[in-house]
């Protein structure tokens, strides 16, 4: 069966995409217990054997105009990169059972015969780190003249078994060579078109230059340039994505590439603030990684003093609000202060068109005129920032006061209004302000037929209710007085903004909209679901991994509490956007294990070994040892009373064999004692006709059952549960 290992490296590849990132849950300050340190010597002894972090990026030479850094395979899933999972990944125990997975796939003869088999050895066997990839350009931009040097390391040990493994990607590709002649003894060769080729034999790493003006020289050069270590701008930025060296990052500069468009706008006066945006605009950058112990998924726009920034940085401090216990979820809004409100209403004209001003001056006008209250004046009275929280006590919304004074007068002219009204009332001693607002049904003339006048009679008597207390420099709402109570009694303490920042990686005071929430259980979840996976992996390439030998979520101290959030942040120089996770992105549309059980799906469906068939069998048979349990528990209760056996299913008091039935179980029958499970329906024709029978054996005055061959039971031993097997 040739396609078995070919087929296990795309699963393998198709999985580790799914849970990109996902080497480790991320750190969560306040979680206790602290997941166990790892110091730098065992980090960089692990990264060595399973997947070296970058190392172009460090090298950066002058005029990059852009860098990308696309991380191996196993150092997506298996390295460790700065979350409380390094402890099991930097382990020997794990070291060597990456390193005999990725020795099986490079010595697989049957995958080697396969036409992707190569490329995929070369991924999944020889790639020992990042594939990184730097853009070079005198103009500083890129342009149709760049050159790209490429650096990767590789797992083989000379020059020959370089060229060995060229052959075989050749000879995979119908026999078309990338060079025009083996590598040589320096570990030099041309490429048939545009490039050459270095390998050194000492790093073991292998040297791309490409591009219409690149060659060997070009890359000699390059290579110089590369030498020592040193700091770069776009290597600040990498830490800001990801400080681990494994993840996927990207950047570019903007350099001579916003012109072309800047030149579309021009006739376009509504525009104005694109154009603007874009005159400043230096880079762009995305990828995902660990920042501070989390993982984190990021897009970033550089365009310092751009008008647009200006308007949209937030002008807020930390939010000083205190929780009771730690939040469940937290939602943060910056509102524009009335100097960014003015300058934006200042700008209108420039930016968005002549005429735009008086538009939303009118407009602003209309809702003066309905409500009675400037909208321009709640910026005065509120801000910076408006939040929404779950804690201990309950849900609750609040918002800043910028001027107290300013705001009580506010409140007291509401109160004269007709159908308004601004109390105090008492819940357990806690004093809670009031505002009840008359429904904007009331006073207008219903419209229609009887009915719908009566329906809107109805509704014109509901009125809003705000209740509210002071908390500092904040007004702390609810929907019901009660719950502002229980806030009172339970004292909160934990501060919100500090919450924000260590525990959901997002600092509230530079960030326009954030939401954050506590996930639960989430490490030992992707933890076990991996190990689960490496497991698979080794039976499937005939090399078993001794999962045993790793540790424990408890041994390993990984925090129960977790990160889930999104950021959309900005100040006078970027805007990014930012979200925050344990393991995956994919936490965000999925809860648990999901992630480790879609990893495993998509590899036991892409190899389809009988492990996998097997291993659904056994959860269609599962299904009977769960519809026997009602039965069971029947059987147990008329012994308990008779001290004899029920003859059937009426007689235990339990439903007609027929009707208790699953997907893949036809029948449940009582047999005097006996419960047979028969299975059918969608079963798989390995469980179809067969029974899985529990038997009762009387223990004093309780049951104990037995559902093994002895017993009965038909279905072969290993898709039985694990009780009923021998």
């Amino acid at each position: 069966m040739t396609l078995r290992p070919a087929l296990l490296a795309v699963g393998i590849a198709a999985a580790l995409t799914l849970v990109a990132g996902c080497s480790g849950p991320s750190d969560n300050a306040a979680s206790l217990p602290r997941p166990a340190a790892v110091d730098a010597a065992t980090i960089a002894k692990a990264d060595a054997q399973i997947s070296q972090p970058g190392w172009l990026i460090a090298r950066l030479p002058d005029h990059t105009a852009a860098y990308v850094r696309i991380p191996s395979l196993w150092g997506t899933l298996s390295a460790p990169d700065g979350r409380p999972l390094d402890a099991a990944l930097a382990a020997d125990a794990h070291a060597k059972i990456v390193a005999s997975l990725r020795k099986a796939i490079q010595n697989d003869s049957e995958l080697a015969q396969t036409q992707a088999g190569p490329a995929l050895q070369l991924l999944l066997g020889d790639q020992a780190g990042p594939l990184e990839v730097a853009v070079l350009d005198s103009s500083d931009g890129v342009t149709p003249f760049s050159r790209a040097l490429v650096s990767v390391p590789l797992d083989i040990a000379d020059v020959a078994a370089l060229n060995a493994r060229i052959a075989t990607l050749s000879a995979a590709a119908g026999g078309v060579s990338p060079l025009q002649a083996p590598v040589d003894g320096n570990g030099d060769a041309a490429l048939q078109k545009f490039g050459a080729l270095h390998f050194d034999a000492a790093s073991h790493r292998l040297f791309l230059s490409l591009g219409a003006t690149a060659s060997a020289m070009t890359l000699s050069q390059d290579l110089a340039s590369t030498k020592d270590a040193h700091a770069s701008p776009v290597q600040d930025v990498d830490k800001e994505i990801d400080s681990s060296g494994q993840g996927l990052f990207a950047w570019m500069s903007l350099k001579g590439m916003t012109g072309p468009m800047d030149e579309q706008l021009r006739d376009q006066p509504a525009d104005g603030l694109l154009r603007d945006a874009l005159a400043h605009a230096q880079s762009i950058a995305l990828g995902w990684g660990t920042v501070d112990g989390h993982g984190r998924l990021q897009v970033q726009l550089r365009a310092p003093q751009a008008r647009l920034l200006g308007y949209l940085a937030p002008d807020a401090g930390s939010i000083d609000l205190k929780t009771a216990g730690r939040p469940r979820w937290a939602f943060t809004m910056a509102l524009p202060s009335p100097n960014n409100l003015q300058a934006i209403r200042d700008g209108l004209d420039r930016d968005f068109g002549a005429g735009t001003r008086a538009a939303v001056d009118a407009l602003l006008g209309k809702a003066q005129a309905h409500t009675g209250v400037d909208p321009l004046a709640f910026e005065k009275l509120f801000g910076p920032q408006v939040v929404a929280f779950g804690d201990a006590s309950g849900t609750f919304s609040a918002i800043r006061v910028r001027d107290r004074k300013a705001l009580d007068a506010q409140l007291a002219d509401l109160a004269k209004r007709p159908g308004w009204k601004l109390d105090t009332v008492n819940v357990e001693a806690t004093q809670i302000h009031h505002l009840q607002i008359p429904s904007l049904l009331a006073g207008r003339t219903p419209a229609g037929d009887a009915d719908a006048q009566a329906v809107q009679r109805v509704f014109s008597r509901i009125d809003s209710h705000l209740y509210w207390v002071d908390d500092g420099d904040w007004l702390v709402f609810a929907t019901v007085p009660q719950a502002l109570a229980d806030r009172a009694a339970a004292h909160p303490a934990v501060p919100l903004g500090d919450w924000l920042k260590q525990s959901q990686g997002y600092d509230a005071a530079h960030t326009l909209l954030g939401f954050g929430a506590t996930t639960h259980d989430m490490q030992r979840d992707v933890y076990y679901a991996y190990l689960h996976l490496l497991q698979i992996a080794g039976d499937a390439l005939g090399q078993p991994a001794d999962i045993a030998a790793l540790p424990s979520a408890s041994k390993l101290k990984l925090p129960v509490e977790g990160a889930m959030g999104m950021a959309l942040q900005a100040n006078d120089q970027r805007i990014g956007l930012q979200m925050t996770y344990e393991q995956s992105p994919i936490e965000a549309l999925a809860q648990g294990n999901a992630t480790g059980a879609v990893a495993v799906v998509a590899i036991m469906a892409a190899i389809a070994i009988p492990a996998y068939q097997d291993y659904t069998i056994r959860v269609q048979a599962s299904e009977g040892a769960i519809l026997a349990e009602g039965s069971k528990t029947a059987v147990a209760e008329y012994y308990a009373n008779t001290g004899t056996m029920p003859a059937d299913n009426a007689q235990a008091g339990v439903a007609a064999p027929s009707s208790i039935n699953g997907n893949y179980v036809s029948s449940v029958q009582i047999d005097n004692g006996r419960i047979v499970v028969s299975y059918g329906n969608q079963a798989n024709p390995r469980l179809t006709g067969g029974a899985l029978v529990f038997k009762p054996e009387p223990q004093g005055g309780s049951v104990r059952w037995t559902c093994d061959s002895q017993a009965g039971s038909t279905i072969p031993a290993k898709y039985r549960p694990t009780r009923c097997r021998p």
